[in-house]
């Protein structure tokens, strides 16, 4: 016990250390609120992009970088492209909203108003559409349009629009608080001229345009209010990115609103002061986007890459059985953690940030694979397991405690140009975690059950589960509903079976009863939370609780529409409920069944010990928590592509890890 204690608080004084200096790395200066003191004029360039910027191409723009704040820009609407006609819809309601195939006709001028017979049906699929053009008629205010596409953003609840011009040369840019504006480029440098010196000027690329390519776009902010520097916002807390609903928030804050309505998913723009050059700033955003780009250029060749490889060391293990297979079994599981820590070096400023990319994950995967057989504890066939599962579990837990950095432009992370989450962990991340958390505890814990310490080995699975679904559920940190209840209900289950306990529907009901208790408990308490300080969590229950939405609908469409969306997407469920049959078949007496799926159980150590070498025998002695640690995986990943949104995919990346461990011990070769 004692012994145990004391590597308990060295474990969290370690840890402890680590955030610290990982805190003190990533400390960035305090952000300032963008105080729009005159009126706000949004000029959007659709498609436009900071790898479009340059002195040369936009000269207007280049002139006056230095003085204000930049970001990124996540256009996204409602499908995987951004049309021009949706991305102003979107930024008059505050949320994504979809103009009907993306067209829209010419509305219908009177004078300086404009109206759209067409309303109608947009308001049909979205009462939300006109939300800032009503809201700023409410508080006195009026909102001009100049161009038949800002129309969309500045038209009210009923479709109207009360102060209309049809191109730049009659706006008046001094009548109104906002000015909504389509422009080109080249028209930059006219609309600066005929602004009043009190204007906040908001350039935006607002759309994907024409391209149908899915991308981050362009957000510059320009004003007496507005430092130079990077922006950022709440709702997305990384520098230097926003969303269009951060626009509209703003907009609202102009015309007046102290309390954004909780249909704006955005929160009013913010500044990080850092003064930067115009080609600083433009490399540094310039350098998300592409890595953002070049992720989904590399990701299905990389992972393709892994699955051959994976194919080639099982035939080795079935075959040839030879000595290095356990190695290199090892070295496919970091893989998914070096794509990861590759974030730490700026490949994607560096010439072909696809091969970079490519070589940095590769050479991270084998820092972490030479730590694991570094040491004398290579002696014992879990330390290599233990060690890439603990570098998994503490670089995504470090990561999300400090903003999530490295997620955001991993090959298998955030992905904010579909407006997924901008912090916390995605799908693939949370797979990754949670089965290196799972993994890690099972191993550990069964250390203890083997020298028949079970209660310590129990206090160790639920320390290290606790502490994982704590990061993941706090607002601060991951401020996630999907990914704790699946990971505290398996962490919960392998407890009770180091217990040496059976799992009776009692006690499966109170685990799962916790779960729900805990998550709805944090829910709660943060939808109770002003919305521009909701996460993501608080969000989900305020849309409970207002019926905004129908978001337990739409997460669940989510997942039947990816389960069909290509041939192979099935076999991902069904592949989990045949591990399952393997799992709970190999702790069976037997019987008649599948006697080559018993086998297969066995092979990996489920029930009957592994003859490692001759003399030896790994399984009941060395690793005998081996079962109940599957049974704990399949139960996270299970519940976790139920009830996560395009949670189908959890399974598919958790075999990252959990395929390369269960071929590794059905390997019999000596270490």
């Amino acid at each position: 016990m004692r012994r145990w204690v004391i590597a308990m608080v060295s474990i969290t004084a370690l840890f402890a250390v680590a955030y610290g200096v990982t805190g003190l790395v990533t400390a960035r200066p305090a952000a300032k609120p963008v105080v729009t003191g005159g009126s706000v004029v949004v000029v959007a360039v659709p498609g436009l992009s900071w790898t479009d910027v340059s002195a040369a191409r936009t000269p207007a723009l280049w002139q006056v970088l230095d003085y204000g704040a930049t970001a990124n820009q996540v256009v996204h609407t409602v499908g995987s492209t951004a049309c021009t006609p949706s991305a102003w819809l979107t930024l008059g309601a505050g949320h994504g909203v979809d103009a009907a195939g993306c067209t829209a006709p010419t509305p219908v001028v009177t004078g300086s108003t404009a109206s759209w017979p067409s309303w109608s049906q947009w308001r049909s699929t979205d009462s939300g559409v006109g939300l800032l053009g009503s809201t700023a008629a409410q508080h006195g205010k009026c909102i001009e349009a100049v161009g038949p596409e800002a129309a969309l953003g500045a038209a009210d609840s009923a479709g109207r629009v009360t102060h209309y011009a049809p191109s730049i040369a009659s706006a008046s840019f001094t009548t109104c608080a906002v000015t909504l504006v389509t422009a080109s480029a080249a028209q930059l440098n006219t609309i600066v001229g005929k602004l009043p010196a009190t204007s906040t000027l908001i350039v935006t690329g607002l759309s994907d345009g024409s391209s149908g390519d899915a991308g981050l776009r362009l957000a510059y902010a320009l004003g007496t209010g507005v430092p130079a520097g990077v922006l950022r916002s709440a709702s997305t807390k990384q520098p230097a990115l926003i969303q269009t609903a951060d626009i509209t928030a703003t907009l609202l804050q102009a015309v007046g609103v102290s309390t954004l309505p909780g249909a704006v998913h955005g929160s009013a723009l913010q500044v990080v002061p850092t003064p930067q050059s115009a080609a600083t700033a433009t490399a540094s955003n310039a350098a998300l986007a592409r890595a953002v780009s070049v992720n989904h250029q590399v990701l299905v060749w990389f992972w393709l890459a892994w699955a051959m490889v994976f194919i080639a060391l099982l035939a080795a293990v079935v075959w040839r059985r030879a000595r290095w297979t356990r190695p290199a079994l090892a070295y496919l599981a970091a893989l998914p953690i070096g794509t990861f820590l590759a974030g730490l070096l700026p490949w994607s400023r560096w010439p072909a940030p696809g091969l970079w990319l490519v070589l940095l994950s590769l050479g991270w995967a084998g820092v972490v694979v030479a730590i694991a057989y570094a040491g004398p504890w290579r002696r014992w066939i879990g330390a290599p397991w233990v060690t890439v599962c603990a570098v998994s579990s503490a670089v995504l837990a470090l990561d999300v405690m400090h903003g999530s950095s490295l997620q955001l432009p991993a090959m298998l992370g955030l992905q904010p140009e579909y407006g997924g989450r901008y912090y916390g962990m995605g799908n693939a991340g949370y797979a990754i975690f949670a089965t290196a958390v799972l993994l890690l505890a099972g191993l550990v814990g069964g250390r203890l059950i083997a020298v028949d310490e079970r209660r310590l080995g129990a206090w160790t699975i639920g320390l290290l589960c606790g502490a994982a679904v704590l990061i993941l559920a706090a607002p601060m940190w991951g401020a996630d509903f999907g990914g704790p209840p699946p990971l505290l209900i398996a962490g919960g289950i392998m407890v009770v079976l180091a217990l040496g306990r059976s799992l009776s529907w009692r006690r499966i009901t109170l685990i799962v009863g916790a779960a729900v208790v805990l998550v709805v408990a944090v829910g709660v308490l943060d939808a109770l939370r002003p919305a521009a300080s909701r996460s993501y969590l608080g969000r989900f229950f305020a849309g409970l609780f207002d019926g905004s939405g129908g978001i337990v609908g739409e997460k669940l469409g989510a997942n039947l529409r990816l389960l069909v969306a290509t041939p192979v997407s099935p076999l991902i469920p069904l592949a989990l409920i045949f591990c399952g049959y393997v799992v709970w078949l190999a702790g069976r007496p037997a019987q008649p069944g599948w006697s080559w799926a018993r086998r297969l159980g066995n092979a990996v150590g489920l029930s009957e010990p592994l003859e490692i070498a001759a003399d030896t025998q790994v399984g009941a002695e060395e690793l005998p928590f081996l079962r109940e640690t599957a049974i704990g995986v399949l139960v996270m990943c299970a519940i976790a592509m139920c009830i996560n949104d395009s949670g189908v995919g959890i399974p598919a990346i958790a075999a990252l890890i959990a395929f390369p461990f269960a071929t590794a011990l059905a390997t019999r070769d000596p270490l």
